[in-house]
């Protein structure tokens, strides 16, 4: 999979959400993203072709503090996007402490190149952030594995 950096802004951020920086990307072919399974367990999914990158940084307030248990939101997403730069709700990928070059590697991490698709029901539950300047993914415990563990 190619990925290659669009000269058009990413639009339909959110105002004061703590932007640092934001990349439009075009895959060399479209990815099927999957968004969700009805209970035959069949996917729901379309094509995608464009992505958004941001950096996001900012310093909580006290409300969002409690929330968090943090003092600053510090990650990178990559966001569905369309063409026209307009970034979507569904985030394909979080890195903690990561760039918008951090959240492109990750991209790379959960797309199954051979088929050319992204389940972003499973890709947003694994975890991955920077480490000594190192994208690493953490571990993700199940609920059943936890139950198993007492």
């Amino acid at each position: 999979m190619e990925l290659e950096r669009v000269d058009t802004d990413v639009t339909n951020l959110t105002d004061g959400a703590g932007v640092v920086d934001s990349q439009l990307i075009k895959t060399d072919e479209p990815i099927e993203v999957i968004v969700g399974h009805f209970l035959s367990g069949t996917p729901v999914s379309g094509e995608v072709q464009y992505f958004a990158a941001v950096d996001f940084n900012r310093q909580l307030d006290e409300d969002e503090q409690a929330m968090y248990g943090e003092n600053e939101l510090d990650f990178s997403t990559l966001l569905v996007a369309g063409e026209d730069g307009t970034a979507e709700d569904e985030a394909v990928v979080n890195v903690s402490g990561g760039d918008v070059a951090a959240a492109l590697d990750a991209f790379e991490d959960v797309v199954d190149d051979e088929k050319a698709r992204v389940d972003i029901t499973e890709s947003s539950r694994r975890q991955f952030a920077i480490e000594d300047g190192e994208l690493v993914e953490n571990a993700v415990v199940e609920e059943e594995e936890l139950e198993e563990q007492e």
